[in-house]
């Protein structure tokens, strides 16, 4: 999937959580705060650092749904599931799509976590190339979802 296609990705994922019937304002809150806070890690730790945190506080099996999800829709529904505490939902709904994106960017290719980490760790250009689309699902989510 080419750069264009992954950001109208993010663009109905965003759209997805927005509309969803399982998704709760302060849900909502914390995943923008998450999409929002994030994505400073990429730079200053790196992809595998950032997923890593992501997992750590919500789970590795939220994270291997966006790895092995076909729709974002269906990856989101699976991981608000998972969780009953609205921190780590909103932890694992953002990792579970940005892994899910990241995949259609053809940046990651794993479908476990440990895949995952031992694919990106010092990996410069999947840091490199990965900062798209965190910016992408940073402005979407900003745009769909407002501040309190």
């Amino acid at each position: 999937m080419d750069m264009k296609e992954v950001i109208s990705e993010a663009l109905n994922c965003v759209e997805s959580l927005v509309s969803g019937r399982g998704s709760k304002e302060e849900i909502l809150q914390r995943f923008r705060t998450r999409a929002r806070s994030i994505p400073v890690n990429l730079y200053t730790h790196g992809l595998a650092y950032v997923l890593t945190i992501i997992a750590a506080r919500s789970s590795r099996d939220a994270i291997e749904k966006g790895l092995t999800g076909m729709k974002c829709v269906d990856i989101i529904k699976d991981v608000e599931g998972i969780f009953r505490d609205t921190e780590e939902k909103s932890y694992g709904i953002y990792g579970a799509i940005i892994t899910y994106l990241l995949k259609k960017a053809e940046i990651i290719k794993s479908s476990t976590f440990k895949d995952l980490v031992n694919e990106v760790l010092s990996n410069y250009v999947a840091d490199l190339r990965a900062r798209e689309v965190f910016e992408w699902l940073k402005r979407f989510t900003e745009a769909y979802i407002p501040g309190e």
